[in-house]
């Protein structure tokens, strides 16, 4: 089967197990109806089971195929804003101080943005700031709560490094809360962002004042 030329759109494959691995759309109008409800857990179409299986997958026979809702994303233009309030808004631990948050939401409509669906429903975004030529900035990204660790947040991650790539853009970077910060949620993040391929570089300990040292890492494409 030959992959479609597509706007950077990712999806969620349901695997044996019931879990879910990232895969690029092959044809998504047709991903999304090969399993309807009435057909979870067994006589998947064949292009479905194609797509659910990774290259040496072992899948055992008497398991059945889980059916898990598509999830895609892709480059919107309209409600940016909009998208960005409704995320950060799940996000008080991260996201807490409302002057920065405001902050955020305005800048975010004048930035290229990726939007994480599911079920037809915004889940995540990231808006991307570019600095020079060579290298652009993951000014901000969230992902709703109840969607952490299924895949979303490295969903738009990679599809902001293909849309920066064909730009000739060669480096992503990101600044979060710097280690010496205690806090257990960005704590969290900085593993998650090394999880997807960044480097700590350069701690910057007074950017943000002193009580928030800001961590710099950077990512090449």
């Amino acid at each position: 089967m030959r992959e479609r030329n597509s706007n950077s759109r990712i999806a969620l494959r349901a695997t044996a197990e019931g879990g879910a691995r990232l895969a690029r759309v092959l044809d998504f109008e047709f991903l999304s109806r090969a399993a309807p409800p009435s057909k979870q857990g067994r006589d998947l179409p064949p292009t479905f089971r194609l797509l659910c299986r990774e290259p040496g997958h072992v899948v055992d026979p008497k398991r059945r195929w889980r059916y898990a809702p598509v999830m895609r994303v892709i480059e919107v233009y309209d409600r940016r804003a909009d998208i960005c309030r409704e995320v950060l808004d799940d996000l008080p631990e991260w996201f807490g101080i409302p002057d920065t948050k405001a902050a955020y939401i305005a800048a975010s409509s004048d930035m290229p943005m990726f939007v994480c669906y599911r079920a037809e429903q915004p889940v995540g975004f990231l808006s991307l700031k570019a600095h020079t030529p060579f290298a652009a900035e993951i000014y901000v990204l969230g992902v709703k709560r109840r969607l952490h660790r299924q895949g979303a947040g490295r969903a738009l991650i990679e599809a902001a490094a293909q849309f920066a790539g064909k730009q000739g853009i060669r480096f992503l970077t990101v600044k979060t809360l710097a280690p010496a910060h205690p806090d257990p949620h960005y704590a969290a993040t900085r593993k998650f962002y090394e999880a997807v391929g960044f480097l700590p570089i350069e701690v910057f300990p007074t950017l943000w004042g002193s009580a928030n040292p800001c961590l710099q890492m950077l990512r090449q494409i």
